[in-house]
């Protein structure tokens, strides 16, 4: 938003210690920046209010992006953040168990902004312990291409061994995708790529 440009200026006009780049978050090079903006730091952190409808997307691109950033506080839509702290079921939830926790710190009324939204919001923190393992997030986005559809329909069509693989890990071919545990998926990815290379 453009338009914020100046009332930025002038707000933050005593700080000498930060940088606005203007841009859409999802058409911006994370690694290129970081490493423009951030070489050498051992501790980057992620805060921001995020776009509610594309909450999801823009926290995989950091947590797929980026190999140096430890925390993620965002603000979401408090049924989001809900849900992304139940047993809710998604690639990104998947990602986020392997990659570390997530955390609901509290709830931010509406009435606290100006025009009030018709929705409460809620802080999350995601912290980071490991990066992303991409070969993982690719088998999860091809598990999860059809909910309704059992874990192997879904597999087979991105991996011709997908029935191998299951057998092979035990793993029951008509179960769907959100009956499977992280270390089902870990098996199964551990399973395919040793099998491409």
């Amino acid at each position: 938003d453009k338009r914020l440009l100046p009332v930025l200026d002038e707000t933050l006009a005593d700080f000498d210690n930060l940088e606005i780049v203007n841009g859409d978050v999802m058409e911006l090079d994370l690694k290129k920046l970081i490493k423009e903006k951030f070489e050498g730091c051992d501790n980057i952190k992620v805060c921001a209010n995020l776009p509610y409808y594309i909450t999801t997307q823009i926290i995989e691109k950091v947590l797929t992006e980026s190999k140096v950033i430890d925390e993620i506080v965002v603000m979401v839509q408090k049924e989001v953040a809900l849900k992304y702290t139940s047993d809710y079921k998604s690639p990104l939830m998947y990602m986020i168990e392997d990659m570390g926790t997530i955390e609901y710190m509290f709830t931010v009324s509406q009435n606290v902004f100006i025009p009030a939204p018709h929705i409460d919001s809620a802080i999350l923190k995601i912290t980071i312990n490991k990066e992303a393992n991409l070969d993982l997030y690719k088998v999860l986005n091809s598990a999860f291409k059809q909910r309704r559809k059992t874990i192997y329909n879904n597999l087979k069509q991105e991996y011709q061994n997908a029935l191998d693989v299951l057998n092979e890990n035990q793993i029951d071919q008509k179960l769907r995708c959100e009956q499977l545990t992280l270390e089902d998926y870990q098996a199964i990815t551990k399973s395919l790529y040793k099998h491409t290379i």
